[in-house]
């Protein structure tokens, strides 16, 4: 049943706003906007997640391996066991390279969709959230006392790793996704997901999540497909138009 509820959320386009996709335990979970979910195993336990726009799958890496899979978990392909460990991982659509930090560590990597890496810069700090705004990198840091007892600060940097602190954000995001859609970033603690403007500002809260277990993993947003009613009306209007242009 699960599998099949997984399948209709993706297919028939349950909300007109971005949804996420994250990782939870073993599984990969998909959250609608008002942070309900439905769920499909994964079989792996992915430690960062981005969604690639330009070629619609979503990118993980595991602690051994980077991968690549649709939105619902399907058609999983694994692409090189060469990169790995990568705790952060943000889409550019500007270069359309992947960049994130390594467990532990404070230097910066590109990465192509076929798994070639590249040290960028050395941030200077250690990074456990990143998602990418359409023009720079957004980050939560670590707080100075590690990873549950501080909590960080909100960092913007560029695709050179120069970093700027936008702000403490009182909260300690595990994990940042970008909402095209509203020009939010979302994010989450251990139990609940927020959204605010780039500059961390504007903080609201979504509610609860479905399960605490996606606090420690990544949200990564993708497009929907439309409501069967807007789909029906795009439809109407091609139709509409090659009518027009016969008579």
């Amino acid at each position: 049943m699960k599998y099949t509820l997984f399948a209709l959320a993706a297919l028939t386009g349950v909300t007109s706003a971005q949804s996420f996709v994250a990782n939870s335990s073993n599984e990969l979970v998909y959250v609608q906007p008002d942070s309900t979910s439905v769920t499909g195993a994964s079989g792996f336990s992915y430690r960062a997640l981005d969604y690639n726009t330009a070629d619609g799958r979503v990118y993980g890496m595991t602690a051994g391996r980077f991968y690549s899979m649709n939105p619902d978990g399907s058609g999983l392909a694994s692409i090189t066991s060469a990169v790995a460990n990568w705790d952060t991982l943000a889409y550019n659509t500007a270069d359309g390279l992947f960049y994130g930090t390594k467990s532990g560590g404070t230097d910066l990597y590109s990465l192509t969709t076929g798994g070639t890496e590249a040290l960028i810069a050395n941030l200077g700090v250690q990074l456990q959230a990143l998602t990418f705004n359409g023009t720079n990198f957004v980050a939560n840091t670590y707080g100075t006392s590690g990873l549950d007892s501080a909590n960080g600060a909100l960092v913007a940097f560029d695709a050179a790793g120069n970093v700027n602190t936008i702000g403490a954000s009182n909260y300690s995001f595990k994990s940042l996704g970008y909402d095209a859609s509203t020009g939010k970033i979302h994010g989450n603690t251990n139990i609940a997901e927020y959204s605010m403007n780039a500059d961390g500002t504007g903080l609201a809260s979504l509610g609860n999540l479905p399960s605490a277990a996606i606090a420690r993993t990544s949200l990564t947003p993708y497009a929907p497909v439309p409501e069967p009613s807007s789909a029906a009306l795009l439809g109407l209007g091609g139709l509409a138009l090659i009518l027009r242009r016969r008579k």
